[in-house]
């Protein structure tokens, strides 16, 4: 297609869409390995003490930043023989699922809307 555009591109590949299907999966396996211990982050109050909360919070956060982090490795620019990979669109594709499945979260749930 490039070719006939008379685009000096060899080819462009899917691969904003493979680096979002990454950040799902990363994502994926958090909240299945965490399962309902997510929820008890709303509740302070369930934790053995501040400190544990505190501890938890900051273990998370590493966790979610290991992702972002994962995600601009992603999203460098490789040279690859004669050409270069595209790292924003790796990027962009990685960071869109993130932002997406965010937004998913936090939109009210049903029982929510109706109050």
């Amino acid at each position: 297609m490039f070719t006939i555009l008379g685009v000096g591109v060899d080819s462009q590949g899917f691969s904003a869409v493979g680096a979002a299907f990454i950040a799902y999966a990363m994502i994926s396996i958090v909240l299945w390995m965490l399962g309902d211990l997510l929820e008890g982050f709303d509740h302070p109050e369930y934790f053995r003490s501040r400190l544990v909360f505190i501890v938890m919070c900051g273990l998370l956060t590493v966790v979610l930043a290991l992702i972002i982090v994962g995600g601009i490795d992603l999203g460098l620019f490789l040279n690859t023989g004669e050409s270069t990979s595209n790292g924003i669109a790796h990027f962009g594709g990685f960071i869109t699922l993130l932002v997406l499945f965010l937004l998913y979260d936090v939109r009210p749930k049903r029982e929510d809307i109706s109050r």
